[in-house]
């Protein structure tokens, strides 16, 4: 997908948002080592950058809303998965639950679970962030 200069500076713009975005799950993991998943409301430049990369989030019928699941592999890995879920979803739940519903996701999605485990081997085997 050939993006023009306009849209090219649009997505640099959004990643670096998100970026500082992302720093809410940093923060999150670090005043809760013991956590491994978190579920929060998508961010609006997620779904405004899902859309570049290939992965058009439709407008959801009212009463729904975007959700991410995160996955921490490590401190400074995490993985993001989008769900749709409804708006009043409750987002401080267990860890066990949302590891079952990781899981789930991994079961319908294969790809997901190939990039995971690629991840978790690198990442935990002591190898560099590059």
């Amino acid at each position: 997908m050939e993006l023009t200069t306009s849209q090219r500076r649009r997505f640099q713009k959004l990643t670096d948002e998100i970026d500082r975005l992302l720093d809410t799950d940093r923060r999150f993991f670090e005043r809760r080592p013991d956590r491994s998943y978190r579920l929060r409301r998508a961010f609006r430049q997620e779904i405004e950058a899902a859309a570049f990369m290939g992965h058009a989030l439709t407008d959801l019928p009212k009463g729904k809303a975007y959700f991410v699941l995160i996955h921490k592999i490590t401190s400074a890995v995490l993985i993001r998965v989008f769900l749709v879920g409804s708006t009043d979803n409750e987002t401080d739940v267990p860890d066990t639950w949302l590891q079952a519903l990781f899981e789930q996701r991994v079961s319908e999605e294969p790809r997901l679970g190939q990039i995971e485990g690629m991840i978790e081997r690198t990442f935990r085997n002591g190898r560099p962030c590059r």
